[in-house]
């Protein structure tokens, strides 16, 4: 949604300034080709920021699924067991795993240390049938 939004606002602005280019006044001229080279640059710049984005959540749902492969673990678990990514992007990557159906979650009970019996959200991998 956010890709769309920019590409829509590069055209809504790139529209705005088309009638600058009727002027023959050349300084008009240069600035609009100043601008939208900027334009240009900036949506580029953009892209390629949301393309790592989505390249660096792929990588980590992916190491989920093989870490959650044969196992049932809470979110600290797969946090820690994660290499070097930040907590918003491995709560991103477990939140589009669950929601595209790839990894579920029920609720289990665990006896700690002190005896207490204490109940978390465990997350695993869903068999595709």
């Amino acid at each position: 949604m956010e890709m769309f939004l920019s590409i829509a606002s590069f055209a809504i602005s790139l529209g705005g300034l088309v009638p600058i280019l009727f002027f023959q006044d050349r300084i008009k001229q240069v600035a609009l080709a100043i601008i939208i080279s900027a334009l240009i640059v900036t949506s580029g710049v953009k892209l390629f920021d949301v393309y790592s984005h989505e390249e660096l959540i792929s990588r980590v749902e992916n190491e989920m699924l093989e870490k959650l492969s044969v196992n049932t673990w809470t979110f600290d678990q797969i946090y820690n067991e994660l290499h070097y990514v930040t907590f918003p992007i491995a709560n991103e990557a477990l939140f589009r795993s669950v929601e595209s159906g790839r990894i579920g979650h029920n609720i289990v009970e665990f006896r700690n240390a002190s005896g207490e019996i204490l109940q978390v959200k465990g997350y695993f991998v869903i068999s595709e049938n």
